[in-house]
């Protein structure tokens, strides 16, 4: 590694996949308009590396602009190197932008 590159990455890239159902995840799986797949969608961050930083697993009808409010809120509980995050047009929209232009108050402990 570089020594002027830094140890904590400051960019993210944000994409989720859509994985069919099992019997076992019917109580949390959903349709996925965007693509022909009933089930669950992993919603992933991960560094310009490609190392991941963090996943979580929703609904397969939880519109990707919702989950990625909660990974980014996760992902700021324990990481606060990243200055940018790049997404697809899955990730576009005012509910998701509006969001992210509201300053994030974090608690006391957590600076």
């Amino acid at each position: 590694m570089k020594k002027s590159r830094n140890l904590d990455p400051t960019a993210a890239i944000i994409d989720s996949q859509s994985i069919k159902g099992t019997p076992e995840s019917c109580l949390e799986s959903g349709f996925d308009g965007g693509k022909p797949i009933k089930g669950r969608k992993r919603n992933i961050l991960f560094d310009t590396m490609g190392c991941l930083i963090i996943v979580r697993v929703f609904a397969g009808n939880v519109f990707d602009g919702k989950a990625a409010r909660q990974l980014i809120t996760d992902l700021f509980s324990f990481l606060h190197t990243i200055t940018k995050i790049w997404g697809d047009s899955g990730y576009s929209g005012p509910e998701l932008s509006d969001w992210l232009w509201h300053p994030i108050r974090m608690p006391d402990r957590c600076h």
